[in-house]
């Protein structure tokens, strides 16, 4: 009965997950649903007395929960921003800063509603919901898969949606429900890696083969975007993954050094991964476009040379968020303005200069931080997040996935998911505040309560 209770409290809280998908099938549901996020996060806040905010305050002897800096990075680089945009008088500029702030309380708002949950079903609902996200993300796929078809032609109908399939070059690029298909390559790649996790972790033959089926789509989603740098990402991150399932086996069975060997030379992801980089002739029919590769570095390294003397015109500050939109498109060899540098780090110099980069610096360093201590655990999500995010950064050094707030918050759900595993509040309450989170799927004594 009580488990019953909790499954429905649950549901009532967390419903709106398939809602919070709107916003990456729906672009124009991105503010709505931003705007929600604010305000439930402040009605859950006021419901719990300031408890849970307090518990955050004060955790981690005294240093600060690790949610407040992630949070409080991005809310200082949305601040950044806005300074430097109304110091500018630019308002394209003023608008995107606002897009940060409010990505700060959107993972404040991730995070407690996570960590709101009994450490009772907190496993098995963590299984359900990524079993449902990875469910629920399937459409956008599909699009793509239809776009290579017919719905190409019917683009006008889709901007009313939000949706831009992608028109620009000689050939035809899937972006699915995303203007760019760049951005929706980190999207595929994504569920890739949360469908691997989510195979791993089953146990029904059936349902494996279902997340198989899906995953397949998704990989030949990812193949019709056409994108080079989310397939080498890929290749980059499933490397990892097998390296870090190889090494978690070994180190299970305590016999490390022959079982990482054995491991390795038996997962299939390890030699789809080493051939990818071994085998150029393979390399080649592989990753798409990749005749286009050497005009593709030389076309990425005009836009770096135009960044570098950007950013070397406001070295400190930058020039305001979206800053490369405004370059002349002739000057770079294009028919369209550019929206950023293709390069992550470049892109945040030239539009925050090297002051605003330096307040990212704690979201970076969480990242990595949260990784080793789920890797340090045996998490079972610790491998498809590290191999996600490696990709994500490999991906970044040729583009800027973050433009999109779409692949933001995406991105900023998954950091908030992990810290709310790595470092929870209210599942440590039961005992004290000092205490290392519980295992993955533990349970907690109720004595002396």
């Amino acid at each position: 009965m009580y488990r019953q209770k909790e499954r429905k409290r649950l549901r009532n809280a967390m419903g709106t997950r398939e809602v919070a998908l709107l916003a990456l099938y729906v672009p124009y549901f991105i503010v709505v649903f931003l705007t929600y996020a604010v305000q439930d996060l402040v009605r859950t806040l006021r419901k719990s007395d300031g408890h849970a905010l307090s518990a955050m305050l004060f955790s981690a002897r005294g240093e600060g929960h690790p949610i407040l800096w992630w949070s409080g990075s991005l809310a200082a680089f949305g601040l950044w921003n806005l300074a430097v945009a109304a110091e500018q008088k630019d308002l394209q500029s003023l608008l995107y800063s606002l897009f940060p702030i409010l990505y700060a309380a959107f993972s404040l708002w991730v995070f407690v509603r996570i960590d709101l949950r009994p450490p009772e079903v907190h496993a098995e609902e963590t299984e359900r919901m990524l079993s449902a996200v990875y469910h629920l993300g399937v459409p956008t796929a599909v699009l793509a898969l239809a776009q290579s078809f017919f719905l190409n032609r019917w683009g006008d109908v889709l901007v009313l949606l939000g949706w831009y399939p992608w028109r620009g070059g000689t050939g035809f690029r899937a972006s699915g429900t995303f203007e760019n298909p760049n951005f929706a390559a980190v999207f595929f790649v994504f569920f890739l890696f949360l469908g691997a996790g989510l195979i791993e972790r089953s146990t029904s033959t059936r349902l494996r083969l279902v997340y198989a089926g899906e995953l397949s789509l998704y990989a030949i989603a990812l193949l019709l975007t056409g994108s080079r740098g989310g397939m080498v990402g890929l290749a980059a991150g499933l490397v990892l993954y097998a390296v870090l399932f190889a090494a978690g086996d070994a180190a299970a069975e305590r016999r490390r050094e022959a079982n990482l060997v054995k491991k390795l030379h038996t997962t299939p992801l390890t030699h789809v991964g080493v051939t990818l980089f071994s085998a150029p002739w393979l390399l080649t029919s592989a990753i798409p476009r990749f005749s286009l590769w050497r005009d593709s570095l030389a076309e990425r390294g005009e836009v770096w040379r135009k960044g570098l003397e950007l950013f070397r015109e406001a070295p400190w500050t930058g020039h305001g968020l979206a800053a490369f939109t405004k370059v002349p498109p002739e000057v770079l060899g294009e028919s369209v303005p550019l929206p950023h540098a293709h390069n992550l780090i470049l892109s945040l110099l030239v539009d925050s200069g090297v002051l605003g980069f330096f307040l990212l610096v704690p979201a970076f360093y969480l990242i990595v931080r949260v990784l080793g201590e789920l890797l340090r655990r045996n998490h079972p999500w610790g491998r498809p997040a590290a191999a996600f995010f490696l990709a994500l950064f490999v991906h970044g050094l040729v583009d800027f996935p973050f433009f999109s707030p779409q692949v933001a918050l995406l991105v900023i759900a998954v950091q908030s998911f992990l810290i709310a595993e790595a470092y929870p509040v209210r599942r440590n309450l039961w005992t004290t505040w000092t205490v290392p989170a519980l295992p993955y799927g533990g349970t907690v004594s109720h004595r002396g309560r």
